[in-house]
């Protein structure tokens, strides 16, 4: 640039975890469930305008066919989709909401990035020289709170192999598109996380930042 931005001045630092529940967003570029998560506390809850009003497992199958109609680019955001689990997870939490249990995030759909361990998944962090590895033999605790609070666990999303990177590329698995533009990268690490949401395909997306790679694709 011609001129440089002033930078004698000390300008605050925002946490991380600063990242709003519900995010407004420009009147009809998004639906109004926004939420991309690097971490979960309990007693968070969703703002009303995040809650979906229909049943867990309506939602589930409302999301499945959102991701039919994407075609390939779901293959590119999702690294992993097991919808018989997806489903069956749905299925108990709407036995519990029938049984009359309390839950701050009843039915929500939560996608997880692929550095995440869930019992029975295996984590590759993007990359295929952990394809065959060893699927994880329990929850990471961010999971566990999730589907405590009621949340369904939809997917392990595409990311950066070894989150090295701020651009999301991956060319193991392919790149997703941008929201507005799939020939531009979609930003990074967190990459398939960020599109699970814009893509209204989930409520909730967990990644992890270090350097940016969840406040980049999320922005």
């Amino acid at each position: 640039p011609d001129e440089l931005p002033d930078c004698s001045t000390p300008q605050p630092v925002r946490p991380v975890y600063e990242h709003r529940v519900a995010l407004t967003t420009p009147a009809g570029r998004f639906p109004s469930r926004r939420a991309c998560w690097s971490d979960f506390a309990p007693g968070i809850t969703m703002s009303p305008s995040s809650r979906s009003a229909l049943s867990p497992t309506a939602h589930v199958e409302a999301a499945l066919e959102r991701c039919d109609a994407l075609g390939v680019e779901a293959t590119k955001i999702f690294l992993a989709l097991d919808r018989a689990r997806i489903r069956a997870d749905a299925e108990a939490v709407d036995a519990r909401m029938a049984a009359g249990e309390s839950m701050p995030l009843a039915g929500l759909l939560c996608s997880i990035k692929d550095l995440v361990d869930r019992s029975g998944e295996r984590s590759t962090a993007g990359s295929v020289l952990l394809s065959e590895r060893e699927a994880a033999k329990e929850d990471a605790e961010i999971v566990t709170r999730l589907e405590a609070a009621g949340a369904v666990i939809f997917g392990r999303t595409n990311q950066t192999e070894f989150a090295y990177s701020g651009l999301g590329l991956n060319p193991h698995h392919g790149t997703p598109g941008a929201i507005y533009d799939r020939k531009r990268v979609p930003g990074g690490s967190s990459s398939g996380a960020a599109l699970s949401v814009a893509h209204d395909l989930c409520d909730i997306a967990i990644g992890t930042d270090t350097g940016g790679s969840v406040r980049i694709p999320a922005a």
